[in-house]
């Protein structure tokens, strides 16, 4: 009995490895259960000049919403002022409330012995479990040909207010901060930070691509979402039966168990240390192993011997870094191999543009960069750096390495072709993500605590702005229109 068991056993095993599974793509999984996808979250953006912004915040002494269900005014969470905002706006606070309808903010103006209340419509509808609004408060203008000492002076309190709420569709280059741990998302503007829209995702996702043709694609730990770029409306959804606690994923052209033109999705499954595909119109899914506990993964492009971009040569390389080494995958052939098991990889990434062939790895444990040639992925330059490297990002001809120890953190720039110092800027604190815009020349730069966001010159190596972010955030993206115009791949 026994041996017939164990048979049974190694059979089921070995098929689970090899045989694409079959399911409905649309299947969902259970719900994440989290207390923010129990409530509705608002957040107050001040908007006008800097010298009314000011004056106004200064005068603001509480900010309220109405409960047009409790029949009760509920107060807002005032945000400290740090100066860490952009000009022209300010984020004065927001609260986790219950779902419900709240048509009413309610601001009292405090200035001298005199206390003046205001009432404004918000314009929303009700708000259901899970959702966000942000909230643009605007105060009329200065009268024409004011001075700027009286447009920087304290407000008029008879003066108008009104709210505006951003609808959809969301177009213009727009920065998307995945926050709130992971369950939303807050829309900013690529060229100034000044934020524009809060979505709730009512899920919570772990990571997120856009594909041009399709949409923005979000990860969650046994499912995934498509949603539309403009209005961010859920599209489509692949549940994943074989995936116990999924971490990154990325996209490929073609994979091997696939049918052809199966445009396809490798996921990290660092719940069932494996390694899994799944075809985005079959639903086809195969398992690989990868190590123990992989994490990041990243899907780079190159040139194949004797071919070309252009031509039959373009290939891709799925480097997954995990617990126990950094693995390396084939999609076509699905041929793999471990690379090392004495690196501790901090963040990878490869060259966007597809050109040069190279693959970055910010290594921990021995505080290196390393720079590999594809395909044979073997090591071309490294760069040792002062303190343990947190991220690193290819722009173009150049690597940013962002390092850290302490108070002591340092964004470099490195030469693509030999890893030679070209600059560096010091940073207020660590890194968790790192993204670069060809539409503004900058690179973004979120904290480590995700309550900080840089907006960092590339070319003259400067911090433009800094703010602060009404949740904490997680994981960047860009969902720029003039990039897509102009033909550009986004990372």
């Amino acid at each position: 009995m026994r041996p017939l068991y164990l048979t049974a056993l190694l059979l089921m095993l070995c098929c689970l490895g090899c045989t694409p599974v079959g399911f409905n793509p649309r299947s969902d999984s259970s719900p994440f259960s989290a207390a923010t996808l129990k409530q509705v979250g608002l957040y107050l953006y001040l908007n006008g000049t800097e010298g009314q912004i000011a004056a106004l915040a200064a005068a603001i002494h509480t900010l309220e919403v109405y409960d047009a269900t409790a029949g009760v005014w509920l107060p807002l969470e005032r945000h400290p002022d740090r100066g860490n905002h952009p000009d022209g706006q300010r984020y004065l606070g927001g609260s986790l409330l219950a779902p419900g309808v709240y048509p009413q903010l309610r601001i009292t103006l405090a200035t001298g012995d005199t206390t003046t209340t205001r009432s404004v419509a918000t314009g929303l509808t009700r708000l259901e479990a899970g959702e966000r609004a942000c909230l643009q408060l605007w105060h009329n203008a200065p009268p024409p040909g004011a001075s700027a000492e009286m447009s920087a002076a304290a407000p008029r309190r008879n003066g108008s207010w009104h709210v505006e709420v951003v609808q959809p569709p969301y177009t213009g280059d727009l920065l998307a901060i995945l926050g709130g741990g992971g369950t939303e998302v807050l829309l900013l503007r690529s060229d100034n930070l000044h934020a524009r829209v809060a979505i709730g995702l009512q899920e919570r996702w772990n990571d997120w691509h856009l594909l041009e043709d399709e949409g923005i694609w979000g990860l969650a730990s046994t499912s995934m979402t498509l949603r539309e770029r403009g209005s961010w409306r859920v599209l489509d959804r692949l549940g994943l039966p074989l995936v116990e606690r999924a971490t990154e994923f990325a996209p490929v052209r073609e994979a091997t168990g696939v049918s052809a033109g199966d445009p396809t999705f490798f996921i990290t499954d660092s719940g069932g240390n494996r390694l899994v595909s799944i075809g985005r119109r079959s639903g086809a899914q195969n398992i690989y192993a990868a190590g123990f506990s992989p994490t990041q993964i990243l899907v780079q492009k190159y040139s194949a011997a004797g071919g070309t971009f252009s031509g039959g040569g373009e290939r891709e390389l799925i480097v997954v870094s995990a617990a126990d080494g950094v693995y390396l995958f084939d999609p076509q052939s699905g041929a793999s191999r471990r690379h090392s098991s004495a690196y501790r990889v901090a963040d990878m990434s490869g060259d966007m543009e597809g050109t040069s062939n190279r693959v970055i790895l910010a290594l921990e444990r021995i505080n290196e960069v390393h720079s590999y040639a594809l395909p044979e992925f073997s090591l071309q330059a490294r760069y040792l750096c002062a303190a343990p490297p947190q991220q690193v990002l290819v722009v173009r001809n150049q690597v940013l390495v962002a390092t850290g120890i302490g108070a002591r953190n340092t964004l470099i720039w490195l030469n693509l072709r030999d890893m030679t110092r070209m600059g560096q800027l010091t940073l207020p604190f660590p890194l968790a993500d790192m993204l670069y815009s060809p539409v503004t020349s900058s690179v973004y730069a979120l904290s480590h605590d995700g309550v900080h966001l840089l907006q960092i010159d590339s070319i003259a190596r400067r911090i433009d702005r800094h703010i602060e972010l009404p949740t904490s955030g997680r994981r960047l993206l860009l969902v720029e229109q003039r990039r897509t115009e102009a033909g550009m791949s986004h990372p």
